[in-house]
């Protein structure tokens, strides 16, 4: 997400990206900017190991839409601009999302405390 909302590495919220004309006709453009800032802030969330599985929820969503509305027709191969590095993200969020966070993670900081005092 990160070069959707800092194209040239500045800040535009996702302007840049929505106003490419090969992607303006992907998808309506709230959608859009929706699945710039899901990839940016559940990517941030599954770096940090907070809200673990919601955050791989919402990458899992991205990256299905990424799949089967974008890459699809191009085949497998990420050198053709295909599904395969879409496919690797949605199969890694449902690892994450079988598995949890891990002993690092707030999460478990934050969460795993308030239910042991419970």
């Amino acid at each position: 997400g990160y070069g959707k909302l800092f194209p040239d590495g500045k800040f535009d919220g996702g302007a840049a990206f929505v106003a490419k004309p090969e992607v303006a006709s992907l998808a309506p453009a709230f959608l859009l900017y929706i699945g710039a800032w899901t990839e940016m802030l559940a990517g941030l969330g599954l770096l940090a190991g907070l809200l673990t599985r919601w955050a791989a929820v919402g990458i899992l969503a991205v990256m299905c839409y990424a799949i089967f509305g974008v890459h699809w027709a191009n085949g497998f191969a990420a050198q053709n601009n295909g599904y395969e590095m879409a496919l690797m993200y949605a199969v890694m969020s449902l690892c994450i999302m079988a598995v949890g966070p891990g002993s690092l993670s707030l999460d478990r900081m934050f969460f795993q405390k308030a239910a042991l005092n419970a």
